[in-house]
């Protein structure tokens, strides 16, 4: 086990939260794009390829719902990412806080007093 301190970039987090809100926004928008292929088979190809169209139409809804399950993943870490963030800023703020503030000798139990 490593003993070094834990270094956290909230920016970094930020940053990388931010990219998984973008990544879930752009593969709904890229899944859209290409739904309705089954329906412009049908209608450019007719009774011969609606077999064909039918398994289409399958790989599409199933296209469709990995891309939302990936999408609501997507966002929940973001939100997740989001939330360490501020987290993590709010600990270093309180940490940084109590750092500026004087010691009181009395407080510390194991602090040498001179005698």
């Amino acid at each position: 086990m490593s003993h070094e301190a834990l270094r956290v970039a909230t920016s970094h987090v930020r940053a990388l939260a931010a990219k998984h809100s973008q990544a879930a926004e752009e593969l709904g928008a890229a899944t859209q794009r290409v739904n309705g292929v089954h329906t412009r088979v049908r209608t450019t190809h007719g009774a011969v390829a609606w077999a064909f169209a039918d398994a289409v139409e399958a790989l599409e809804q199933a296209r469709s719902t990995a891309a939302r399950a990936i999408a609501e993943r997507s966002c929940t870490l973001s939100d997740a990412l989001g939330s360490a963030a501020v987290r993590y800023r709010t600990t270093d703020e309180s940490s940084a806080s109590n750092l500026n503030k004087p010691v009181n000798p009395d407080r510390i139990p194991f602090a040498r007093r001179p005698r």
